[in-house]
């Protein structure tokens, strides 16, 4: 498995962490498609385990927002369409 690099925050607990988040994050995503198999031009499917909602992306750069008021992490899971 490959790990995606994204925003890092760190406590204690799951709790201290999440409230450790003081500001809502948004960036890009660059996923390794080449590296994961996927062709350039494919869509491959982006399940989040942390709220089971699935996303279709296209291409390797995919905008992601971090909440802590509203989705204060993602954890990933790519499957190809």
């Amino acid at each position: 498995m490959r790990a995606l690099l994204g925003c890092v925050s760190e406590g204690e607990t799951l709790d201290e962490t999440v409230a450790n988040i003081r500001e809502a994050a948004e960036g890009w995503l660059e996923v390794p498609l080449a590296d994961l198999g996927i062709a350039a031009g494919a869509s491959y499917e982006v399940h989040d385990g942390l709220t089971d909602a699935r996303y279709v992306w296209n291409g390797a750069r995919n905008y992601v927002r971090l909440d802590p008021a509203v989705m204060p992490a993602h954890v990933f899971v790519l499957q190809r369409s």
